[in-house]
């Protein structure tokens, strides 16, 4: 399984269009975690949107939790090798 879904992932996953993929993941990022966290706020969110450049990213768990019915699709998702990004 894929620990983090992009906007791509999430369009396929939901088959809506790209532009509604990113506005579903900004809402998602808004959400507070079972910790009370939002995911935008948490250290992990800052690091990968700061260094490397990679704000629409939303946690695997965060999503299925959000789309229970996606549950076996995401986790049919590989790991990308370093060599695919």
């Amino acid at each position: 399984m894929k620990p983090y879904l992009n906007y791509k992932d999430v369009s396929y996953l939901l088959h809506v269009s790209e532009k509604t993929a990113y506005d579903s993941i900004r809402i998602l990022q808004q959400r507070p975690g079972n910790d009370g966290i939002k995911w935008c706020e948490t250290e992990e969110y800052q690091f990968l949107s700061k260094t490397m450049n990679k704000r629409y990213l939303i946690p695997s768990s965060i999503f299925i939790r959000a789309f229970p019915s996606t549950a076996s699709e995401v986790k049919k998702m590989g790991i990308k090798k370093a060599t695919d990004t």
